[in-house]
């Protein structure tokens, strides 16, 4: 039935619908604008002189003035029946959803909802409705009451969810919020690149440390080497130079002493030889070594000098070893002492203790004359004693009572000055 202003009014089985052909808006009207059933009878119409409309219908006679606004006074609502994180059931989670917002944590980047629409005064049923997440949608989406609408795999960041009825009359909206991981938050990988050039730093530093270490200690061994170098020629020099050459004086005269000079010459360069060899060798750098070997050459020494000797040894660790030139050093302290002895002391007894604890101490004691106060500072054989001991970091000391006692302490860890 057309109305007066442009407008057709349709009855049907769910209400009636106004259309105007005119701007193609259509309107429905339900129970809740005042109808007092949903179904009409076909042709039950009819249109009075001042233009109000008549419809007929199951439950009575509707009128209508065209001219009349006509508004809903029982508007349907929006409701979510469910609401869902990573597909489970939050069941009204206040740490997930409250006041109409929904938080996705950790790991969580998918969410659903089921948006239903309801009329508690009406029988009027509403199907269709209209959503979107802004953000995400860039149009508005058709769907359906009681549908789930799902969204997953959302990034970081702040949305809105809005659901509305097609006439624009309902709308609800929800602030849904995904959070950032933490790892794939701007600090840490901060972080992460502060901690991989720390480690690639630290790589380098523990690599070039190395070859540091490596190189110095390529030096050290170097100037070992040169240093024993150094040694054997001094040695060569000062035990086998002058006898080589006495021998080759004493070589230019066939007579029978010069002979026996050569052979005793002979003699003393094996013997110095032997003494190289033996400082040389690291089989001999235990501390036993050293103690046999002085142990022997005394008992020979003073035997060929008639003298008595008593050798007392006390080692704390036998298995302490010792470098060479110490050994070499000690065995000279040693041997300059027992000729001292046998050249100025007029002696008949000797006496050595060896001691080795926290340090090597040495004690010689003879029954001879003693040693003058000024033999102490001018010998050289005794100078030549104080200097192989201040080259050890060593200390000596003489006591000259009833004979000469000579005490020396000299560290096992020692460095040449």
């Amino acid at each position: 039935m057309p109305d007066n202003f442009n407008n057709l009014w349709i009855s049907h089985n769910a209400g009636i619908t106004k259309f105007n052909y005119v701007t193609n808006k259509t309107t429905h009207y339900n129970l809740s604008h005042g109808l007092q059933g949903r179904e009409f009878n076909t042709k039950a119409y009819a249109k009075t002189s001042n233009g109000n409309l008549f419809f007929g219908g199951t439950n009575g006679l509707n009128s209508i003035n065209p001219n009349q606004n006509y508004t809903s006074k029982n508007k349907p609502i929006i409701q979510f029946e469910e609401i869902k994180i990573s597909d489970l059931l939050i069941e009204n989670d206040k740490n997930n959803f409250s006041n109409n917002n929904l938080i996705l944590d950790k790991n969580q980047t998918t969410f659903s909802i089921k948006p239903v629409i309801v009329n508690y005064n009406s029988s009027l049923i509403i199907h269709d409705l209209l959503y979107k997440l802004d953000g995400i949608d860039k149009t508005w989406i058709s769907g359906q009451s009681n549908q789930t609408i799902r969204y997953s795999n959302l990034p970081t960041g702040n949305y809105k969810f809005y659901v509305k009825t097609p006439d624009n009359s309902q709308q609800k909206t929800i602030l849904v919020t995904v959070n950032q991981v933490f790892w794939k938050s701007i600090w840490f990988w901060i972080l992460v690149s502060l901690l991989v050039m720390f480690l690639i730093w630290i790589t380098q530093r523990g690599y070039y440390l190395a070859q540091v270490n490596k190189r110095e200690a390529e030096i050290k061994k170097m100037k070992a080497i040169d240093q024993e170098r150094e040694r054997i020629a001094h040695d060569m020099h000062d035990d086998l130079g002058s006898g080589l050459t006495a021998i080759n004086y004493l070589s230019q005269s066939s007579n029978l002493e010069s002979n026996s000079k050569i052979q005793e010459k002979s003699k003393e360069l094996i013997k110095n030889m032997s003494e190289i060899i033996w400082s040389m060798k690291s089989e001999n750098d235990s501390i036993t070594e050293l103690v046999s070997y002085i142990k022997r050459y005394a008992n020979n020494y003073c035997e060929e000098n008639n003298l008595e000797i008593n050798f007392k040894v006390i080692i704390q660790n036998e298995q302490l070893q010792l470098n060479g030139d110490f050994r070499k050093n000690i065995y000279l302290i040693i041997k300059e002492a027992l000729h001292n002895i046998v050249k100025h002391a007029k002696a008949s007894k000797i006496e050595i203790l060896f001691e080795s604890s926290d340090a090597l101490n040495l004690q010689i004691s003879d029954n001879g004359i003693g040693i003058k106060n000024n033999q102490i500072t001018t010998g050289n054989g005794i100078n030549n004693t104080k200097n192989r001991i201040i080259k050890l970091n060593g200390t000596i000391h003489y006591n000259l009572d009833n004979g000469t006692k000579i005490n020396i302490s000299i560290p096992h860890d020692t460095k040449e000055k």
